[in-house]
């Protein structure tokens, strides 16, 4: 029908603005709470973002920003959108070698179509995906990191059964990577989405803001990431004191 067809157009834009929004970089994704994360720890983290969202919703109907860089990818999560390996942290942030992974084996598929296999160990890693200044592969990379294991990058917890002890190999990169994913854009992630979401609602209507793309969403809420400093704004704002006038070879 012409309703389902324009959801469905409606979703594919919605993912597209997502990609856009992941691929601009930067910003703050939370810390993914695991599975055994205890009550007292889940009832905190879901407090301190309701508690973050009020904070947000509160600023955006007053019509401030919260100077929080959060990440385009949360709040593309916030709308609904689904998260894919494209919103992994970018090379350069904290946990970005899991996005230069996910790059490696889409790449050693051949297609576009977002799927993954383990690149030929020999594969060049270090200049080409995580944009060192030197030449090694990404067997020689795995190697140098000292008998890297199936955990979360960030937190060290095991990411399935006996992870801890699982070895991870070149063959075995496609699975990391989802596993990673999965924790960090999706399980990981769902009780401070859904808390930030309810923080928000409980002092402004959420649907409205839902209009607005990801990067949209950041602007509105956390300002832009980026100062921008004019020779005008530089002349407005600084004055001099102590005896220092405008004249003077130092201002």
């Amino acid at each position: 029908s012409s309703s389902s067809a324009a959801a469905a157009a409606d979703g594919a834009s919605g993912a597209a603005r997502a990609r856009a929004a992941a691929a601009a970089g930067g910003g703050l994704l939370p810390r993914p709470l695991h599975a055994d994360a205890t009550d007292d720890v889940r009832r905190e983290v879901g407090a301190a973002f309701k508690t973050l969202g009020q904070l947000m919703g509160k600023a955006c109907l007053d019509r401030f920003i919260v100077p929080l860089p959060l990440s385009a990818a949360f709040l593309a999560a916030m709308r609904g959108d689904s998260l894919g390996a494209w919103a992994l942290p970018p090379v350069g942030a904290t946990g970005g070698v899991v996005s230069a992974y996910a790059r490696l084996c889409r790449e050693a598929v051949g297609t576009s179509n977002g799927s993954m296999a383990p690149p030929a160990p020999s594969t060049e890693f270090a200049s080409r995906y995580m944009l060192a200044g030197y030449a090694m592969s990404i067997s020689d990379f795995l190697e140098a990191l000292g008998d890297p294991t199936f955990v979360c990058p960030v937190t060290g917890v095991p990411l399935c059964e006996g992870g801890a002890e699982r070895a991870l190999t070149v063959a075995h990169l496609p699975e990391f990577v989802e596993l990673v994913s999965k924790l960090w854009l999706g399980d990981g992630i769902r009780l401070q989405v859904s808390a930030f979401s309810e923080g928000v609602s409980s002092v402004m209507p959420l649907a409205p803001l839902l209009a607005f793309d990801p990067l949209e969403l950041r602007a509105l809420l956390c300002g832009t990431l980026d100062i921008e400093w004019e020779e005008a704004d530089l002349q407005r704002h600084i004055h001099p004191t102590g005896g220092l006038t405008r004249e003077m070879a130092p201002y």
